[in-house]
């Protein structure tokens, strides 16, 4: 209602703004200055500051000219009054019409809105409440601020997170994508009430970020308050303000404990939109509460990450490292084009007929990690007796048959 009030106010300036003719008049006694003080709409009272951000004053002055003050806001009108009757009109032949007596102006329809205004010329509070008990018999409660704490705490944000993105919808090279969840790592470094927020896939924890967000903290819903990005790219997308609006307290995600989601659409360089969600936990926590859990509400009826139970339980020291992966892998196995041997050292070697190459490797799971000059690569695998099945990046599998 604010907006729509103000807005045909602004329009009225826009389109020539408010005139009135100048003629001589006797002193009239209704001339003054009027505050609003109720408003009524469809038989109910409500109070008028539901309505303005800023004080509503009517000022009648001398010769029938008229200005209306909303804030900054000056709109000049002219005005006359017959009996009780009071009739406003600017130049445009817009009109405010009512009554006007005891010092209490009523103008009904206010600007074409549908709402009744009282304004109040003095400090006589009886003749308001006899014009608003015609008005409106029965007032409205206004109904109490639900409370929400007045102080947040930043840190709650900062460290690391881990989870999964997954793309809800899109369009273009996004369409095949869709429902297509990838595992994330990311870490949120926190100063004072701004932060970075850098995400990556998993399987590459030092390689290219999937997205490098700066955001702020403000009010929430909670003392963790909320996160809310500033600027900064998803997916090779812009990220602007207000894109990301995230609290742990609000939507579906609230029944668990620190699982916070965020969910947005966005358009690539090529005209492209796509929606996503990331769901993200910090990390070491367990999702044992999420697998148990009824998803008939959620979004998906399997809200763990992809890779939860053979890659981040060990990861996060949730689980004790089987020996048994770890000793099954030892050897070497090719493809014909390509050969990989493990030692039982933790060190390795990747040969491609051309040149052979070193690594030192961990296994976690159903997930080895190898580390080649620095660079971190994890890989999913399988055995099944001498084959041994590799997934790149985790999509592209490759077999291998044991050499040794």
């Amino acid at each position: 209602m604010k907006r729509v009030v103000a807005w045909l106010l602004a329009l009225c300036l826009l389109t020539g703004g408010l005139f009135a003719c100048k003629t001589e008049t006797a002193h009239d006694p209704n001339e003054g200055t009027y505050r609003a003080v109720a408003a009524v709409f469809d038989g109910r009272r409500i109070g008028i500051e539901t309505l303005y951000d800023d004080e509503l004053l009517i000022e009648l002055q001398a010769d029938g000219q008229g200005m209306m003050h909303s804030g900054a806001e000056v709109v000049p009108f002219s005005w006359s009054v017959s009996g009780s009757a009071f009739h406003g009109t600017d130049g445009n032949d817009e009109t405010i019409d009512g009554t006007i007596q005891n010092g209490v102006l009523v103008l009904r329809n206010f600007v074409n809105t549908g709402v009744t205004i009282v304004f109040s010329g003095s400090d006589d509070r009886n003749a308001v409440e006899t014009v608003l008990a015609n008005l409106a018999p029965t007032p409205v409660p206004t109904p109490e601020p639900t409370a929400v704490p007045q102080v947040f705490d930043p840190s709650y944000w900062a460290g690391k997170w881990y989870g999964y993105l997954v793309l809800t919808d899109g369009e273009g090279a996004y369409a095949d994508t869709v429902n297509l969840a990838m595992d994330m790592v990311g870490e949120l470094t926190v100063e004072g009430e701004t932060g970075r927020f850098v995400l990556r896939n998993y399987y590459a924890p030092d390689g290219p970020s999937t997205a490098d967000v700066l955001v702020r903290f403000e009010q929430g819903a909670s003392e963790a308050g909320r996160m809310v990005s500033v600027s900064g790219w998803n997916y090779g997308s812009a990220i602007s303000a207000g894109d990301w609006t995230v609290d742990p307290q609000i939507g579906s995600m609230a029944q668990f404990d620190r699982m916070i989601e965020i969910s947005a659409t966005q358009t690539d360089e090529a005209g492209h939109s796509f929606a996503y969600s990331y769901y993200l936990r910090p990390w070491g926590m367990d999702w044992e509460d999420v697998r148990a859990a009824d998803t008939t509400d959620l979004p998906f009826w399997d809200m763990l990450p992809s890779h939860y139970d053979c890659w981040y339980v060990y990861a996060a020291n949730l689980t004790a490292e089987s020996d048994d992966a770890a000793a099954a892998l030892i050897g070497s196995w090719t493809n014909g084009e390509s050969t990989y041997t493990f030692l039982g050292d933790g060190t390795g070697a990747y040969a491609d007929g051309e040149s052979e190459t070193p690594f030192g490797y961990t296994t976690f799971g159903c997930t080895i990690e190898m580390q080649f000059d620095g660079t971190v690569r994890q890989t999913a695998f399988h055995i099944e007796e001498t084959t041994l099945r590799l997934w790149n990046d985790f999509s592209t599998e490759t077999l291998f048959e044991r050499k040794n």
